[in-house]
């Protein structure tokens, strides 16, 4: 497994393959959500795949606001745990500009830093640490620097 510069987006084309291909029964509260880059390769087509995968609510705005507010809430979802599986993710945004994958990839991780991070507020909303990955099927070079 090779880590991309953080360690929620991580590499692991076995991981990946053997997943997708035997889907292993899961405990029923590991979120586990598997998009398809090939069908994400545009902004628009993007936002698409996460709304089907993550059953977004009919509101969701299509921008990566929504996509963070939206990530960080899930409250349409009951899970201990998430894994994001992106598959063909050499095709990830590909019809744009290198700083469009940089800004997910910025977002994925603030998104899994805030799961990862417990809520004790001594509010109805407090919550355990709730684990978050992302992981890639390819170890795609990534422009982070934007």
């Amino acid at each position: 497994m090779k880590n991309i510069k953080d360690s929620h987006l991580l590499y692991d084309k076995r991981f990946c393959d053997d997943l997708v291909r035997d889907r292993p029964e899961v405990n029923c509260k590991d979120l586990c959500v598997i998009l398809d880059a090939s069908k994400m390769k545009s902004v628009n087509s993007m936002h698409e795949q996460f709304v089907s995968g993550f059953s977004f609510p009919s509101y969701y705005g299509h921008n990566f606001s929504a996509l963070n507010d939206c990530m960080t809430d899930l409250e349409w979802l009951n899970f201990d745990s998430i894994t994001l599986i992106i598959v063909n993710s050499f095709d990830l945004l590909i019809e744009e500009d290198n700083s469009v994958r940089s800004c997910l990839l910025a977002y994925m991780k603030d998104i899994c830093r805030y799961w990862d991070t417990p809520i004790n507020d001594g509010e109805w909303w407090d919550r355990e640490a709730i684990h978050c990955k992302v992981v890639f099927d390819r170890d795609c070079e990534f422009d982070e620097g934007a």
